[in-house]
């Protein structure tokens, strides 16, 4: 049978007993979790006091079921319900697990985290919810962080695209590589793809394989801080994509284990640019010299006339 029964339930409440209630309420204020117990069968709700902090309530106030749905966000109440009534379900886990948004009675509007289970009493058709034990912990700081990282690594993802640049790291054995969707894009993989440090070097140009060993070397074995140098990709496709990567070496602050960290800079649209530029200035030149163009120059302030 799913979910479980309500033979014998601990009191969520602490209790003061050989310290044990007083070392779990220490526990839940440092968590700043609260703790909820539902009586489906008395319809009566227990909070503890974090519950009353969380959403602002008075130590006077009663709190029922409905007043925690009033409380959600006007977005949140209907997948609210639902997700409380499929808990409720006898023929389910009870389990409960949801993070929403609430407007505390100041007006305030917080993120909570909410994991609970249900207790069902009976068998077959008689089977029924009697109680629920829950924990709120608010994670609104959280919430925002993620956010704030989110937004930071769109911001990364779209200034790669337009600077045609991406970003790498590189373990101190030469085949873990972290590479950035920009990195990948300008390798030609799959912006989500995982390629190992052996995908990359496939890709360099023959005549520039010599160039990655000599900067690996140069940072690994010599001790150089920062290494520059240009070279051309092979993509798939059969384009190539000039490329110049810088690289530094670092100690991974977890593992205190050395790193390269790089950025690579598409610079095919400057090479391409740079070629008809000079393939412009060869044509001139060779007009120049065949006799069939003719250069002046005139100034309007003194007259003179080249």
């Amino acid at each position: 049978m799913s979910g479980r029964t309500a033979e014998v339930l601990p009191d969520p409440r602490p209790s003061s007993r050989d310290g044990a209630g007083d070392r779990l309420q220490y526990g839940l204020d440092v968590s700043g979790t609260g703790i909820i117990d539902h009586d489906l069968v008395a319809d009566t709700v227990y909070c503890s006091p974090r519950v009353f902090a969380i959403y602002g309530w008075p130590e006077s106030f009663t709190p029922s079921v409905q007043t925690f749905v009033d409380r959600a966000h006007p977005d949140e109440r209907a997948p609210l319900r639902s997700a409380i009534e499929a808990a409720h379900d006898p023929a389910g886990t009870g389990r409960y697990e949801r993070d929403y948004r609430i407007i505390r009675t100041d007006g305030e509007v917080r993120w909570i985290s909410v994991r609970a289970q249900t207790y069902f009493a009976g068998e077959g058709p008689g089977r029924r919810p009697v109680r629920v034990i829950g924990a709120i912990t608010d994670v609104t700081e959280s919430r925002v962080a993620a956010d704030v990282l989110r937004e930071r690594e769109a911001s990364l993802r779209r200034s790669e695209r337009l600077a045609g640049i991406g970003y790498f790291t590189i373990d101190g054995n030469g085949e873990t590589v972290t590479s950035s969707e920009g990195n990948n894009r300008i390798w030609g993989f799959p912006v989500d793809a995982v390629p190992a440090g052996a995908d990359f070097q496939a890709r360099v140009s023959s005549d520039d394989q010599q160039k990655f060993r000599t900067a690996w070397v140069a940072i690994m074995d010599e001790g150089r801080d920062q290494v520059e140098f240009e070279f051309t990709i092979h993509r798939p496709d059969g384009t190539d994509v000039s490329v110049r990567s810088l690289m530094e070496s670092g100690r991974d602050p977890l593992t205190d284990r050395v790193r390269v960290f790089g950025t690579n800079i598409d610079l095919t649209a400057e090479k391409r640019a740079e070629a008809a530029r000079a393939a412009s200035e060869d044509r001139l030149a060779q007009a120049i010299r065949l006799g069939r163009l003719g250069i002046f120059d005139y100034d309007r302030v003194t007259g003179a006339v080249y």
